[in-house]
């Protein structure tokens, strides 16, 4: 709405300016061509000037701009951080109730535990005493029976003695020598027996001496469990007490959250009504000021109107003297009208410039408002745009649940700036007042102006004096911010490194569990196949033998039937030779019974059938011993084969048999190199354990020095707080105690967003 209210304002004094400067050049350029030539005057050539001055006429630009603390605040607080700080309040909130739920979980088992333990310590005691007391019972018993059985023996061994040599009779009168020696052999038998249970009952003793000697060692070894379980009772009870403190803490906490919780909402109702005021009334100043503002631009038409019409009767006046001139050229000399000429056109220029002031008095009294007004209404543009932002944030804050020192502190800032507003639109109304006596103020402007010239002065000398302080300030703020940052620099170190120690230890952790977990599956894999292999190689060499010993039974049986071929091969051969030697003999037999005459004939015919013969029976043996060789051959070269076979068979079998038994030396290597690992990875969790908890250690002393130096510096912000407030008491001018609490409430803002930053 400001901005177009400017932007109108801007259009509507634009063509006035331009207009009226148009007016002016175009009066003088008929005066100049009016067809006589002149000498410029100094009066006209300053006329030029002006003019020429004036067209080209620029408003002075602003060379001090307030700081505004709500635009810095606007840049500087950012939606992103405060959602970063709302996320860590949450994750802290449900860290706080994890571990209180732990805490709660941890002391019910340390119930349980001390319970249990105590039931069995008290039973065993109850057991071991009652065990005392029965061995005690039983030692009087015994001793009791011991003296009762040593008095026997000692009455017995007088008996013995006073009884005579012979010992047969005890009573010669009444008893015989048999029942004198039955009763002999009954005492004896009896005294062994007693020998026999006093050293059976001393051998018991012993045994109970040594029962109650363990028992003592026992209860001795008791007694420091007793004392860890009054220790333990007792941190028991401390740690009830203080779980019971948490409690009430966080019930507290919670009750006095909530209080504040309502008490904040209030405190936000209040100031939306407060804002959604300032913005109505806001409203009715910019349409006050606008109906204002038409009204001066009507009275400035008209004003613009009067100057139009003088000039019009300037013109006039002009012409009618133009006219006079030519009318007395006749009668004048020319001297003498050159100097009336000069003197009328000295006394237009002279009214010319007189007017050209007064308008440039009023358009630069226009500027002078216009930059007030503008100035205000950025102000009041960039206040309610921070409230409305803040407002925002206050919503977010309070739906999110955020810490309440801060809102509280957010609160008073709100507050302080309500109060600025407040102060806002005071001015406003000043202004508005102002606007209204406009008409009224033109005329003491200069002594108001020269009054504020003083005054701007001796403000500006207590501006340069706080300035000076406040340098002072800024200095010690800044020696107490880099040691702030370098400690922050050292405890986000430490943090760090901790942090990355924790990480590296971890990793390390979960590497030797993956490590130990792979071992074991290893190891289990490793027993799978080693009874897997002896499985299959107890399977194999079943089979093997299965196979070889029926392959040895059938080769056995083969051997055997060509054992038997050849034995009917050699028995043939052998018929064959006899029948071959019985055939010589017929042979032989035969010639000799042939006669002389059919000898030649019966010789040739004898010779050819004992050649066919010898043919038949040669070829028949040489067929048999060819099949009876090639059968062999066949039969020989089979079993050759079969038995390399076997031979390779067995062969494979040997190195199957010697690489499962190397594979089983190597998952025994194995096993044992993996038993030593997990050996070493459970020490190695061990230490990684013990590292782990003195890091814990480390970071609950780094935050307890983090708590210490964040009390220190809070304590350091309220001396500086209390220093400026000092300060302020003595400043009385309302000028510098607004810039002073601006600078102030900017700085103390920056310091609370480093604390928070250092809390993250």
């Amino acid at each position: 709405m400001f901005k177009k209210l400017k932007s109108q304002i801007k259009d509507s004094v634009s063509p006035v300016l331009t207009s009226g400067t148009n007016y002016l050049s175009n009066t003088i350029e008929t005066m100049s061509n009016s067809g006589r030539t002149r000498r410029d005057s100094h009066s006209s050539v300053a006329s030029d000037a002006t003019g020429f001055l004036f067209t080209n006429y620029t408003s002075p630009s602003r060379s001090y701009y307030p700081p505004s603390d709500i635009e810095s605040e606007v840049e500087s607080e950012s939606g992103d951080r405060l959602n970063k700080l709302l996320d860590i309040y949450k994750n802290k909130y449900a860290q706080l109730k994890n571990a209180f739920a732990e805490s709660e979980a941890e002391k019910e088992k340390i119930k349980k535990i001390l319970t249990d333990s105590q039931d069995r310590v008290l039973k065993r005691v109850q057991e071991l005493r009652d065990q005392v007391e029965c061995e005690k019972t039983d030692k009087a018993h015994l001793e009791l029976k011991l003296a009762e059985k040593d008095r026997m023996i000692e009455s017995l061994k007088n008996q013995e003695e006073s009884s005579p040599p012979h010992g047969n009779l005890i009573d010669l009168e009444s008893i015989d020598d048999n029942e004198s020696k039955e009763k002999m052999e009954k005492l004896q038998i009896l005294l062994v027996k007693c020998r026999k249970l006093i050293e059976n009952q001393k051998q018991d003793l012993i045994k109970k001496d040594d029962l109650i000697s363990e028992q003592k060692v026992e209860i001795e070894k008791l007694k420091p469990l007793v004392e860890e379980k009054d220790e333990l009772k007792a941190r028991f009870e401390s740690l009830q007490a203080q779980i019971d403190k948490m409690k009430s803490d966080f019930e507290s906490r919670e009750v006095n959250f909530n209080e504040e919780r309502s008490v904040l909402q209030q405190n936000l109702e209040k100031s939306n009504k407060r804002c959604n005021d300032l913005s109505m009334e806001l409203e009715e100043k910019g349409n006050l000021f606008q109906k204002q503002f038409q009204l001066f631009q009507v009275e400035f038409n008209e004003k613009e109107e009067n100057l139009a019409y003088r000039l019009k009767l300037l013109q006039q006046d002009y012409n009618n003297l133009e006219q006079e001139l030519i009318s007395e050229k006749a009668n004048k000399t020319k001297a003498e009208s050159e100097k009336e000429i000069n003197d009328k056109v000295e006394r237009i220029s002279n009214e010319k410039k007189e007017m050209e002031n007064h308008y440039e008095n009023l358009i630069k009294d226009l500027n002078v408002k216009i930059v007030k007004y503008d100035d205000d209404i950025a102000k009041l543009e960039s206040a309610i745009v921070g409230k409305d932002k803040e407002l925002n944030n206050f919503k977010l804050k309070e739906e999110n649940n955020v810490n309440l020192d801060e809102l509280n502190k957010t609160l008073e800032s709100k507050d302080k700036e309500i109060t600025n507003l407040k102060n806002t639109h005071e001015k406003l109304d000043t202004s508005q007042s102002e606007v209204n006596n406009l008409k009224s103020e033109n005329d003491t402007l200069s002594k108001e102006l020269a009054h504020r010239d003083k005054r701007i002065e001796e403000l500006i000398e207590k501006i340069n004096q706080s300035e000076l302080s406040l340098n002072d300030l800024g200095k010690k703020i800044q020696e107490k911010n880099t040691e702030m940052e370098s400690m922050k620099k050292s405890m986000l170190e430490k943090e760090q490194n901790i942090l990355n120690e924790n990480q590296m230890l971890r990793t390390n952790i979960d590497q030797l569990n993956d490590q130990h977990k792979q071992s074991i599956e290893l190891i289990e894999n490793l027993k799978k196949e080693k009874t897997e292999l002896e499985k299959r190689t107890s399977e194999k060499l079943s089979e093997n033998e299965k196979s070889s010993s029926a392959e040895i039974e059938r080769l056995k049986k083969e051997l055997n039937r060509i054992e038997s071929e050849k034995l009917t091969t050699e028995q043939t051969i052998e018929a064959l030779e006899k029948e071959k030697k019985h055939f010589e003999d017929s042979k032989l037999e035969m010639e000799r019974l042939i006669g002389v005459k059919d000898e030649e004939e019966n010789k040739i015919f004898l010779t050819k059938k004992v050649d066919e013969l010898n043919t038949e029976l040669n070829h028949q043996f040489q067929k048999a011993h060819s099949d009876l060789s090639e059968t062999h051959k066949n039969e020989l070269d089979f079993l050759n084969r079969q038995i390399g076979e076997l031979k390779a068979e067995l062969e494979e079998e040997k190195k199957n048999r010697a690489d499962l038994n190397n594979q089983l030396n190597d998952s025994k290597s194995n096993e044992a190199i993996l038993k030593l690992k997990t050996i070493k990875t459970n020490s190695q969790i061990k230490e990684l354990n013990a590292q782990l908890e003195k890091c814990e250690l480390e970071k609950n002393r780094v935050f307890k020095e983090f708590e210490q130096n964040n009390r220190k510096y809070t304590e350091l912000i309220q001396e500086i707080e209390n220093e400026f407030e000092i300060q302020l008491k003595t400043k009385s001018d309302a000028i510098v105690l607004k810039f002073l609490y601006n600078s102030l409430e900017h700085f103390f803002k920056r310091i609370y967003h480093f604390i928070l930053r250092k809390k993250i």
